[in-house]
């Protein structure tokens, strides 16, 4: 759902809608959780899997990293810089990051379609709440923009720990307005 949300405020955006930044976060145990979710038999192509296909190109699944989401990415547009301040801040409406939070070795990359070298959204290990509600904070007040919508869907457990954060961030001169889904495997 948070996929066809953010696209969808992506699609107002280029209609006309102000809006100064998405922040697009997702969170995965590792990219096998999303090969089961999501490479089902019609996404075959020539004989190969989508994952098969997409490894050759370097790319991540659209399933994992939606076109519409990806061609607008901020990351995309400043390929090359390390620069996550320059990246958050760009003048580019979405700044994407995808989150694999099992930690796998480096020799097990290639097996698993993973290159952090063109795959510069991707980051290792569990988001970081608290840095990234304060960022968000942070360019409210720069952009003097008194409201941050913030919507969530997963477990229990992360929707609560990200309410709190909001509630905890809100203040001099912006609220953060928090909508949730609660989904449990």
């Amino acid at each position: 759902p948070m996929q066809s949300i953010a696209n969808d405020l992506l699609h107002q955006y280029n209609n006309g809608r102000p809006m100064n930044k998405i922040w697009f976060v997702w969170s995965v145990a590792d990219r096998d959780m999303v090969d089961v979710m999501f490479n089902s038999p019609d996404m075959r192509s020539g004989g190969e899997t989508n994952m098969e296909r997409l490894s050759l190109s370097g790319r991540l699944p659209t399933s994992f990293s939606p076109d519409t989401l990806s061609r607008m990415s901020s990351i995309n547009l400043t390929r090359g810089t390390k620069d996550v301040e320059k990246q958050i801040t760009g003048f580019d409406p979405l700044y994407s990051e995808y989150y694999l939070t099992r930690v796998r070795k480096e020799e097990d990359f290639a097996t698993a379609n993973i290159d952090p070298s063109v795959q510069q959204c991707l980051r290792f290990g569990r988001p970081k709440f608290d840095d990234i509600v304060t960022k968000m904070h942070q360019l409210c007040r720069a952009h003097k923009d008194p409201r941050c919508a913030v919507l969530v869907c997963g477990p229990k457990q992360l929707v609560e720990a990200v309410r709190r954060k909001c509630v905890d961030k809100s203040g001099s001169g912006v609220v953060f307005d928090f909508h949730c889904e609660i989904f449990d495997f």
